[in-house]
Order: structure tokens, then sequence, then C-alpha cells
């Protein structure tokens, strides 16, 4: 008796270990779906205690109630085990893919900041060229007609009438002689704006005397008129309305 009462506790044990062996081996297979948790552990309890009394039943031919219990309980355990390290592995990727998420988040939002600064580096660098090319204008302009009467074509396009008569007639007393011719201009086109026609007729007569190109007055006033319509469609693009 106490010979088979031995040979079926070590038939029980050897079972459990088995049992637990082949529980830890089912620790590598693949975690089941999210929606299969609480199914496919059941199932897997219940897999562990089934393999744990079935190796009972093989191993020990004598107490078989008694050893199959052994078996079953260790099988159990190590069915629970199996089951808390496969949700232990689902909860580790979940987590790994959120970080992988996140990091394709933040590459993407890395990627938009680059290109977003390029594309300012880029208009930064038209602005640069537009300022420049736009002093480079201002510059030429000053050369050809003197600093005066481009001051006073600006006031003229900004309907400060008073103002565009005083620099012409500072521009007048340059030393260079296209900067005088163009004082006339500046004048008369001034009369013209403010629709002067007495004044407009002195300054036409003036650009006949001056200007080499012009040979009579109705030639300067068509020339004058088409300079006032040019300065009068600036003053729109710029957003200057017409002059009360």
């Amino acid at each position: 008796m106490r010979s088979d009462a031995g040979t079926r506790l070590r038939r029980s044990r050897m079972a459990g270990t088995l049992t637990l062996t082949l529980s830890a081996a089912l620790v590598a297979a693949p975690a089941p779906s999210a929606g299969q948790e609480k199914k496919d552990d059941t199932f897997t309890m219940g897999k562990g205690a089934g393999i744990g009394a079935l190796l009972g039943l093989a191993l020990g031919s004598g107490n078989i109630i008694g050893d199959t219990i052994g078996g079953a309980a260790l099988g159990a355990v190590g069915g629970a085990v199996v089951g808390e390290v496969q949700k232990s592995n689902r909860r580790k990727e979940a987590q790994q893919q959120a970080k992988d998420t996140r990091d394709q988040q933040l590459g993407a939002r890395e990627a938009d900041v680059a290109q977003r600064e390029t594309r300012i580096d880029a208009l930064e660098d038209q602005l640069r060229a537009s300022v420049q090319s736009a002093q480079d204008t201002e510059a030429a302009i000053v050369k050809a007609i003197g600093g005066d009467n481009w001051e006073g074509y600006k006031a003229l396009r900004a309907c400060n009438h008073k103002r565009a008569y005083a620099l012409a007639g500072a521009g007048a007393t340059a030393a260079n002689v296209d900067h005088q011719r163009a004082s006339v201009w500046l004048e008369a086109m001034t009369a013209v704006d403010q629709k002067d026609r007495k004044r407009s007729e002195d300054f036409y007569k003036s650009l006949v005397a001056s200007d080499p190109d012009i040979d009579t007055v109705q030639q300067a006033s068509l020339v004058t008129d088409q300079a006032v319509l040019d300065m009068r469609a600036e003053r729109k693009e710029i957003g200057i309305g017409a002059c009360r």
C-alpha cells in the first residue's frame, strides 16, 4: 500500500510538472484579440485543468480521483499564469503601438514644421529681393529726376498739391538740367490734377520751351494728361481715393 501511495504521489507530481511545463510553453503562443480576451482566458484555464486531469489519468492508475484533482489544480494554476502573461503581452503590444503612433505623429509634425520653415525662408528671401528691387528702382528714379521732384511726385499722388508745388520749385533750382525739366512736368501734372486750366496752359508753354521732345502746347497737354491718368491709377493701387 505504501509503495502504491508513493507511486501515485510521484505520478501526480510528474503530471503537475508536465502541466506547468506545457503551460509555460503556451505563454509563447499568439495572444488573442482584445474582443476575445474574457472568452479565451476562460478557455485557457479550462484547457490547463483538462490537461492536468488527463495527465493524472494517464500517469496514475491508482487513486485516479485524487491524482486527477491534484493534476487539475496544478493545470488550473498553470492556465491562470498563461492567461495573465498573455494579458501582459497584449498590454505591452498596445503600449508599443501607442508609442509607435506618437513617434509617427511627432515625426509628421516635425516634417510639417520643417516645411513651414522652408516656406518662410523662401518668403523672406523674396521679400528681401523685393525690398532691394524697390530700393534700386527708387535710386534710379532719384538719379533721373532728382530727389525733390521724386518727393514732390509722391506728394501729388497723396493729393498734397501744395507740397508738390513747393518741391517742384525746389527741383527747378537743381544744377542738373534734366532735374529742372522734370520739375516743370511735375508742376504741369499738379495743375491738371487740380483742373486748373489757366495754370496748366502756362506750364505747357514752359514745356515747349524747355523740352526738346515737345513741339506744341497740344502735345504737351496730351502727354501731361496721360501722365496724370497713370498717376491716378497708382493712387487707386495703393488705396488712395480721388482727391477732393
